[in-house]
């Protein structure tokens, strides 16, 4: 009991500071609060979820993105349950989305450094030394720089836990196998692990990989194998409780096909985001000191290396409190300086870390010989932080053992006023805002959106240009945060059925899209200027406003680049022209348009091509015929195919329950032309290359049906 009160004051103190800064830096108000702290890049991927998660109790399917169809995120999964049940718990409280929005990435602030600091005293650390290392931790520029753009990476506060069972089991003290820890124990370690796996995919791999290296360092420290099973149990829950996290996408590709369309990876990605030993120890990005900056533009000297080594590896740094324990850490694997287990065991997951995370590392193995999909390894920084603040924290334990009381005191105060000062941001502190820009965007934003929402209550709203969901410009979904009832046509999931005919129609002639779009029941057009190039804006509206006539209601944004328009009077007068029964009919015939998905294992060379014609034939891959109509129909695919392998090759082409067709390619290439019955619902056609090294891409696709000419 003496323990846990000798902690309170200090606990308190921290997460008070830590308050008081995050309202002094970020220059809080109540006003503030109701508008995004950040308005643009990934923030505009987490904001949309979180308020499909606070109005419809999951962010998994969302009916008022993705028009025609819906929006459902099982390609794209984003796990983070732990997060998002505490967003939906303070929406209950919250009436406003963005205030919760602010206030869980804000509260990130004090939760890092109270889980920090607990832990940190768990593992030995006086209070208050503890309390002055959890500050710094959870202002890491890690924190600062993340932002609301990775949202979750920066709710990091839950990383202490998982490291706190790392370094004990390296020690040998064991959650599990041992009578006299009670059953508590092994509940408590049981619930860390699955809240870890909740918590972040990133996190919750490190993690496992840290655990894993502390099972080894226990085994070794104790000679005995249940220290190495204890971390396999932690590891092994969180396998299966991410297994459970991403069970609603695994149950999806199952029933709709494999989409892999989304997360394209390749394996020098981790190359890219990989982790460098130099950027843990430059001062942080945008330092308040001119003299710190021009260091780290010493090193990114040219634009051209600022392009190519600068991307979110630059929120690696630690601040110089992080960069002195990261080099003891350092010191004692390579010298051996210090005879403390806990110390040992520190520096050896800290060099395990390293290894995982550096470019050319564990993790580019890992990306080359068994999964490309974690690609940023630089993220594994944060856990490095922590582990370099416990080393610090050791070592002012034994610097300030048997000083005066003043001297302490005085000593901690310094350490972490400088240590707070290196760590934030110049934009931090002084009057004016970074973020002003951001909230006058979104004021302008809200008027406009009011404006639509007056004119049109409900319906389609079609969002041009064609944008692909996700990982791209996010700009067109502010109409749905601004809204209430609207549906718009951005976010349907790049490769399936929706994005597909939004795709195809962005092709054609603006005449012929703004006719299929109201065949298709869209009631307005939402056109950004501001994802085109300037000289682009004029053009293309014109052009829309010249198929919908020059008495076309049109709303225009305070920018000028962005405009309205609404479809009702030019459908009405369609409808006219053409009758109801033809009207009818087309409708009809637009609802039924078949869609031929490149889905399972096709891939694209030329990542940048915008829209995606060429599609190349990996050994075993999979297309997807989608028939929305409520009969069988034949049709016939005709499309070129390419030969990058010699000149004995074969295209094999299976569908249906035994339908098996194979097509020689010569080197040249050759069209090919194949006729297909599809059910209601999809029809899925596996394509496979043989000899298995041969390369097909498939391309210039056309859809016929018996009553369409051949071409």
């Amino acid at each position: 009991m003496l323990r846990v009160r000798e902690v309170v004051l200090p606990c308190a103190l921290a997460v008070l500071l830590s308050g008081i800064v995050v309202v002094l830096g970020y220059r809080l108000s109540v006003e503030r609060l109701r508008l995004p702290l950040h308005y643009g890049d990934d923030g505009l991927l987490i904001l949309p979820l979180v308020k499909a998660t606070i109005e419809r109790g999951s962010h998994w399917r969302n009916e008022r993105l993705g028009a025609p169809g819906i929006q459902e995120t099982h390609d794209f999964p984003v796990v983070d349950h732990f997060h998002f049940a505490m967003i939906w718990l303070l929406g209950q409280c919250i009436p406003d989305v963005v205030v919760v929005f602010n206030v869980y990435y804000l509260l990130g602030y004090p939760l890092a450094a109270l889980t920090a600091m607990l832990v940190l005293w768990r593992l030995g650390v006086s209070p208050w030394v503890a309390a002055m290392c959890g500050l710094l931790y959870a202002f890491q520029p890690y924190h600062t720089l993340r932002f609301q753009s990775h949202y979750f990476l920066s709710a990091y506060y839950l990383v202490p836990f998982a490291l706190l069972y790392a370094v004990e089991i390296g020690m040998g003290k064991l959650p599990f196998f041992r009578k006299e820890r009670g059953w508590q124990a092994p509940i408590v370690a049981i619930v860390v692990a699955a809240v870890t796996a909740s918590g972040g995919a990133y996190y919750a791999f490190f993690a496992s990989g840290l655990l894993f290296v502390g099972g080894l360092s226990g085994w070794v420290n104790t000679g005995r194998f249940r220290a190495f099973a204890a971390a396999l149990v932690m590891v092994g829950t969180i396998f299966l409780v991410g297994l459970l996290n991403h069970a609603p996408a695994i149950a999806y590709s199952f029933s709709n096909g494999h989409n892999t369309s989304v997360h394209e990876r390749r394996a020098v990605e981790a190359e890219n985001y990989g982790l460098r030993l130099i950027e843990l120890f430059l001062p942080p990005y945008e330092h308040k000191l001119a003299s710190f900056r021009n260091v780290r533009d010493t090193y990114y000297s040219t634009d051209r290396e600022r392009s190519i080594m600068q991307n979110e590896s630059n929120s690696s740094s630690f601040g110089i409190a992080g960069a002195v324990g990261l080099f003891l850490l350092l010191a004692t694997c390579v010298c051996g300086l210090h005879r403390d287990r806990m110390l040992r065991v520190t520096a050896g997951l800290a060099l395990a870390a390293f290894l995982i995370g550096t470019v050319s590392g564990i993790g580019a193995a890992f990306a080359v010989m068994i999964s490309a999909q974690v690609r940023a390894y630089n993220r594994i920084s944060i856990f490095l932080a922590f582990l370099a603040l416990l080393a610090v924290a050791r070592w002012l334990d034994w610097l300030l053992t048997g000083r005066r009381r003043i001297v302490r005191v005085l000593a901690l105060v310094a350490l972490t006023a400088s240590g707070m000062y290196d760590q934030t941001p110049r934009s931090w502190f002084p009057t004016g805002s970074e973020g002003d820009y951001d909230q006058t965007e979104y004021r302008r934003d809200a008027r406009y959106y009011a404006e639509m929402e007056a004119q049109l209550p409900e319906g389609m709203v079609m969002t041009l240009p064609y944008t692909e969901w996700p990982e791209t410009n996010y700009d067109h979904v502010r109409g749905y945060l601004h809204t209430k009832r609207l549906r718009f046509s951005y976010g349907a999931m790049k490769g399936r059925d929706a994005d597909y005919w939004l795709r195809e129609l962005a092709e054609g002639p603006v005449d012929d899209l703004v006719e299929r779009a109201v065949f298709r029941g869209f009631e307005g057009i939402h056109f950004n200027g501001n994802i085109l190039e300037p000289r682009k804006i004029g053009p293309m509206s014109d052009a829309l406003q010249k198929a919908l006539g020059a008495d076309a209601p049109v709303l225009v944004h305070a920018d000028g680049k962005q405009h309205f328009f609404d479809l009702r009077p030019y459908r009405e007068r369609l409808r006219q022209t053409l009758g109801d029964a033809l009207f009818a009919a087309a409708t009809k015939r637009e609802r039924e348009r078949i869609s031929v998905l490149f889905l399972d294992g096709f891939q694209n060379d030329s990542p940048n091509e915008r829209p995606r014609k060429s599609h190349f034939v990996k050994t075993i891959t999979r297309m997807t015929i989608v028939n929305p109509s409520d009969r069988e129909r034949a049709i016939r695919l005709v499309f070129q195919v390419g030969n990058a392998g010699s000149d004995a090759a074969t295209l094999t082409c299976a569908y249906g329950k035994s339908d098996v067709d194979k097509h020689a390619v010569p080197k040249s290439g050759c069209k090919i032309g194949q006729t297909f019955h599809v059910p209601p619902g999809k029809l899925w056609v596996t394509f496979r290359a043989e000899p298995e090294t041969e390369r097909f891409s498939i391309f210039d696709l056309q859809i016929v049906e018996p009553d369409e000419p051949l071409p």
